[in-house]
């Protein structure tokens, strides 16, 4: 039998600063550069204490992770009912452009290989399709939007990694998600070491499981570095007695990132929960020459996708709470 995680594993992986601040109620960051895998990756763990128990706390963290952001200018909506691949899918209607997004709808429509846009080369040829209909420019990106979600959404729920298409960069190249995916989970020891039935289902999807998966399905649009930025995003959670695991995996991403996926463990630290992120992502703006800078850079982008969940998290349920007498303690 696998011994399961404990906040005590965890704080004991620690240095004694950062424990400390954890334990004063900050949301503590650590970079983990060992985990990136190639020029492209970046590593980032978050973690934070919350004074509610297990159950409150899962709860209140997925309510968070679908709620609509207007500070980001986040929407999102659950994938459900009948996909049909063309754009015109019902759970996909509301995916659109607003009249001050103009300037990336124009660049959309007319996307070549590179990356602008993360579009296969099908994918483009949509785009051209949609750019010489004569349809209003706006009805026009939005629909070639709607088609790459929703063609994207089937080809992962029927093979999961393997089946995403490639994205088309310059001169003939590409890069595939899927593949860097795979590899980020691969070298997420959160999952692999210390949770190997979630690792399974998680590297594997759609093959394979485990006991008390749960899967939810959403497409997310928000505001990154100026530019709207839709996604998909697979939610992968577990819930045991002793703990609970989130995965949540953006398996497509429209720009900016290639691809972005966390781990978060839930775990009972007395009458309080430690929450603990495990977080990989590619992005082809952070290889090269100038890496030491673009890393820098990347980390902050990533930081700033996901540590306001953990933000939002905490005000929900408030700042950590000292250990009292005879509770777990690290």
């Amino acid at each position: 039998a696998h011994a399961a995680l404990t906040a005590e594993h965890v704080f004991a992986s620690l240095k004694p600063e950062v424990r400390k601040q954890l334990q004063a109620g900050e949301i503590v960051t650590v970079a983990k550069p060992e985990q990136e895998t190639s020029d492209s990756g970046l590593a980032v763990s978050l973690a934070v204490i919350v004074p509610a128990d297990l159950g409150k706390s899962v709860a209140t963290l997925r309510s968070l992770n679908v709620k609509d952001d207007a500070e980001q200018r986040r929407t999102t909506r659950e994938i459900s009912g009948s996909v049909r691949g063309d754009g015109t899918s019902p759970a996909f209607t509301a995916i659109g452009f607003t009249a001050d997004e103009k300037t990336e709808l124009d660049k959309l429509l007319r996307a070549k290989p590179g990356d602008d846009f993360n579009f296969s080369k099908e994918e483009l040829v949509w785009v051209g399709q949609a750019a010489a209909s004569g349809v209003d420019p706006a009805q026009a990106a939005a629909g070639v939007m709607r088609r790459v979600l929703e063609s994207r959404y089937l080809a992962y729920r029927k093979a999961g990694l393997a089946g995403l298409p490639p994205y088309a960069r310059r001169d003939g190249k590409q890069v595939s998600p899927g593949a860097e995916l795979a590899a980020t989970t691969e070298e997420m020891p959160l999952l692999r070491k210390e949770l190997p039935d979630f690792y399974q289902a998680y590297r594997n999807y759609p093959k394979g499981g485990a006991e008390g998966l749960q899967h939810r399905f959403f497409w997310d649009k928000k505001t990154v570095e100026g530019r709207p930025m839709f996604s998909l995003r697979h939610e992968m959670v577990q819930i045991k007695p002793d703990g609970a695991t989130i995965g949540n995996r953006e398996f497509y991403i429209s720009n900016n990132l290639n691809t972005l996926q966390v781990a978060i463990a839930l775990l009972p630290h007395g009458t309080q929960t430690l929450v603990v992120l495990a977080n990989q992502t590619y992005t082809d703006k952070v290889s090269g020459s100038g890496r030491f800078v673009a890393v820098r850079v990347g980390r902050n982008i990533v930081e700033s996708n996901i540590k306001p969940l953990f933000e939002q998290l905490q005000k929900a349920l408030g700042r950590a709470k000292p250990v009292v007498a005879g509770a777990t303690a690290p």
